[in-house]
């Protein structure tokens, strides 16, 4: 179910989507992406994507996503049971 984009503070757009699914958190293998590293080093490193993958409260989870991004919960509870 998509729930729509977000724009933050500091000018980045968010697209975010749920589904529903049976996860477990330990099993997931995030993806990576490269980029240069240190800064103007000239040398690139590869990176995983994610840094964990947990189960959370809503509330708990409100209080970790930046504040702009609190608006997926409450688009996310319009559509549940």
């Amino acid at each position: 179910m998509p729930l729509g984009e977000v724009r933050q503070s500091g000018g980045k757009t968010v697209t975010a989507w749920a589904v529903e699914g049976d996860l477990d958190p330990a099993a997931v293998v995030p993806g990576t992406f490269r980029m240069k590293w240190p800064p103007k080093s000239g040398r690139t490193r590869e990176f995983p994507e994610l840094d964990r993958v947990e189960w959370l409260s809503v509330d708990r989870a409100r209080e970790l996503l930046v504040s702009a991004q609190a608006v997926f919960l409450d688009r996310l509870a319009e559509h549940s049971p």
